[in-house]
């Protein structure tokens, strides 16, 4: 057989694999194009769905099959190019031991994997494999990483929220005495309200520390008071303890047992850690939980002026297969 004899022979049996990878390709293209695009993208794209663009997938399946077939050829010729003089060098090592004791596939499998070959033949194949091998991993961390998103995404008290919706009073109103009696009861004859409290929130001086600081009581005649994300530990019951979430027990030092200075000079024991919702000036794993009395005394502590104040809501659990009708609703007086 003549060179052009080899190549062609080399070839031809490839050109099915060819053709299966174009249609794979354009069928993969296809069915993909469902998903796509993703991120934020997919929130604005206007019709996202089932689509296929005949010239861009024909150009690239044709330069994806003219890729395969120039690779092939180029390999095959330079397979072709033997050199009566070289010689396999003997087999020693891990190789050889793998060759006379194991069955032939795994024998040769094992030599086409991890012997390079010699001369004009020698191939990467340790570079190879090495390459798989992170593709491989790249591949699985990006889908362990997906997968950890969505779950976070559907599990929010993962990241502190544990309410679903919280109906907030108007600006420089407040929710005590009658008014918050009456919004609550409000809230609570919704029939898909399972669950509400009153959630109160300010930044108290904690050891020195500014420390976004919140409390909950059952809101009303509540079916269920909503209860914030504990990690160990647990909820404060007294005026003299307190949680933090894990960051901040971080930056101040202090574990379980270990006792901390709030506004005013009292004194608190930390009796857990905790998650909270997160805003702009703080993330989930900031802030420290407090009884409404403790709370309360530290408001009336927290500026020298005695005005400190403290943004106030309701918290609302709706539910199961109830969902928040969306928008801003205020609630009849």
């Amino acid at each position: 057989m003549t060179r052009a004899d080899l190549v062609t022979a080399a070839l031809v049996p490839h050109a099915l694999v060819v053709g299966v990878a174009v249609c794979v390709t354009a069928t993969t293209a296809f069915v993909a194009s469902r998903w796509l695009p993703v991120g934020l993208a997919a929130r604005i794209d206007p019709d996202r769905g089932i689509q296929m663009d005949g010239l861009i997938t024909l150009l690239g399946c044709s330069a994806l099959a003219l890729l395969a077939v120039i690779t092939v050829t180029v390999a095959a010729g330079a397979a072709t190019r033997a050199n009566e003089a070289s010689r396999s060098k003997p087999r020693r090592g891990l190789l050889a031991v793998t060759r006379r004791v194991r069955p032939v596939t795994v024998g040769l499998g094992t030599t086409m994997a991890l012997e390079p070959g010699s001369a004009k033949a020698s191939a990467p194949s340790r570079t190879a494999l090495i390459g798989a091998v992170a593709a491989v991993a790249g591949i699985v961390g990006a889908l362990t990483v997906d997968h950890g998103l969505r779950y976070a995404v559907n599990h929010p008290r993962l990241a502190g929220v544990a309410w679903q919706a919280i109906v907030a009073p108007e600006t420089g109103a407040a929710f005590t005495g009658d008014a918050g009696t009456q919004t609550a009861a409000q809230v609570m004859a919704e029939p898909s309200v399972a669950a509400a409290s009153f959630i109160r929130r300010a930044v108290f001086a904690v050891d020195g520390l500014g420390v976004p600081t919140f409390s909950g009581a059952r809101a009303g005649s509540a079916k269920a008071p909503i209860e914030f994300v504990l990690i160990d530990g647990r909820r404060p019951q007294s005026p003299n303890e307190i949680a933090f979430g894990p960051k901040t027990a971080a930056l101040l030092h202090v574990s379980l047992g270990d006792t901390v200075t709030l506004a005013g000079h009292a004194t608190a024991v930390v009796v857990g850690h905790a998650l909270f919702p997160s805003d702009v000036h703080s993330a989930f794993d900031e802030g420290a939980l407090v009884t409404p009395e403790s709370f309360s005394a530290m408001l009336a502590a927290g500026e020298p002026d005695g005005q400190a104040s403290a943004e106030e809501g309701i918290a609302v659990d709706f539910m199961p297969g109830h969902q928040p009708a969306g928008g801003h609703r205020r609630p009849e007086r």
